[in-house]
């Protein structure tokens, strides 16, 4: 069964935003920012920030 999210939400600590992750042969990729997990306009734009890396 494929998996639905292919980002993982970090959330941020004190002043520090959120972002979006991806691990990748042992390397953790940071994606973007974005206010929460739930913000889809920030994750479609990681998504698309990703695929063109």
């Amino acid at each position: 069964m494929p998996r639905k999210c292919i980002l993982t939400w970090q959330p941020g600590s004190g002043d520090r935003p959120g972002g979006w992750r991806k691990k990748y042969k042992g390397r953790v990729i940071y994606c973007g920012h974005g206010n929460s997990k739930s913000d889809i306009e920030s994750y479609k734009k990681a998504v698309n920030g990703l695929v063109a890396c």
